[in-house]
């Protein structure tokens, strides 16, 4: 009954989806840019933008990197030194109950080794969020150019060939606050996945979840939330149909310390099959001092994938950020996907100088490797980075 319930909501919000997905399309990117810089100049002249206290950010960097295996792959290992240069801007707004923000992004590579092709890569996001007294609301949009490259190590796998991966997502919500202790929200999601030059499954997924969080004290609290979503793949008129149920819990033991746990259950519909399981989730954030830093992330689901399908995957993220003095920072990370298919594992030490409030320095390592049956491949690369901003 209620996935019944959940695709009924879904198809009352099909116009909605339909005209959201179009305007943020990536075939009207340009369009999209135009519409939101116009939309920030009419909050700028307009009586209601002047309650906002409004805020600009700019910054460049130029990154120098080298690679000794930049497919990863397991026989012909490719090395190539790059040179990216990439931009930033953002613009914020906020008054005593909302908030308004526009960024975007530009990064252009050129690699040495002239079988890798030059990729530039783009960004761009709107998020605004209205707090009342118990109705809040937000809205998310976000549009995201890639080079496959990337993309695809942890997705298909997919690295023999260069293209870009396109994604669009579209995200309103709500929340009520019911009580001091009590609290309901409701989000949809809309999301569409489009490649360029390589042959991978295009795909949109579409969700909505209901969500209940109960305060059991200053510290804790217990929530529950319960989700329905479509992945449809273009490659065919066969939609998967996701639902879940999840219950969570989060304690924040002390100041520095809050943990967060979850559990649930997920049912997969496929076009041919159906598999059901659990799922689960835990991490932890830890600050014991004003220096020092650490997250822990592990989880379970099922995700959907650029290989026209919806698979289920382990995933482990740690972090670990030290402050040596004021100006200089050292970060330790590292992740973890594995998938019947695949194993990927990725380790980062870098540091960072801020030479001036606008001049930065950094530099990492960064080794990655993927298993897949019983091929495997590693790569190691190195990366200088010189960045400028201003607030």
């Amino acid at each position: 009954m209620i996935p019944l319930l959940f695709r009924s909501f879904v198809n009352l919000l099909e116009n909605y989806q339909v005209i959201a997905l179009s305007i943020f399309s990536t075939r009207n990117f340009g369009r999209l840019g135009l519409l939101l810089i116009l939309a920030f100049l009419i909050l700028l002249t307009c009586r209601p933008a002047s309650a906002y206290d409004w805020n600009t950010g700019y910054g460049a960097d130029l990154t120098l990197g080298y690679d000794d295996n930049f497919r990863l792959s397991p026989d012909d290992e490719l090395n190539t030194t790059s040179t990216s240069v990439g931009v930033a801007a953002d613009i914020t707004g906020a008054t005593e109950i909302s908030n308004i923000s526009l960024a975007i992004g530009v990064n252009g590579t050129s690699y040495s080794e002239s079988s890798i092709d030059d990729d530039t890569s783009y960004n761009l996001s709107l998020d605004t969020s209205r707090t009342g007294e118990r109705l809040s609301s937000f809205l998310s949009a976000r549009f995201e150019s890639r080079a496959t490259t990337e993309t695809e190590l942890l997705d298909t796998g997919f690295t023999e060939e260069d293209g870009t991966r396109d994604l669009v997502n579209v995200a309103p919500g709500l929340s009520y606050q019911v009580d001091e202790r009590n609290s309901l929200s409701a989000s949809l999601n809309f999301e569409d996945v489009t490649y360029d030059e390589v042959s991978l499954t295009e795909y949109t997924n579409n969700s909505v979840s209901l969500s209940w969080e109960h305060g059991l004290d200053e510290a804790s609290s217990v929530s529950t939330s319960l989700q329905h979503s479509v992945y449809d793949p273009d490659d065919n008129d066969e939609d998967t149909d996701i639902n879940s149920l999840n219950l969570g819990y989060e304690l924040r033991a002390s100041e520095a310390t809050t943990y967060n746990f979850s559990v649930g259950y997920t049912e997969v519909e496929r076009p041919n099959d159906k598999e059901d399981g659990g799922n689960y989730a835990f991490d932890v954030n830890h600050r014991p001092d004003e220096r020092n830093s650490f997250s822990l992330g592990l989880s379970n689901s099922f995700e959907t994938s650029g290989e026209g399908n919806v698979r289920e995957e382990d995933q482990l993220n740690l972090q670990w950020n030290h402050a040596l003095s004021e100006r200089a920072q050292v970060t330790l990370s590292m992740e973890g996907v594995s998938t019947d298919d695949r194993d990927f594992y990725s380790f980062t030490a870098g540091s960072n100088y801020q030479y001036t409030q606008e001049i930065g320095l950094s530099a990492s390592y960064r080794y990655r490797e993927r298993d897949e049956g019983l091929e495997s491949a590693d790569s190691s690369a190195v990366f200088l980075s010189l960045s400028y901003s201003l607030d």
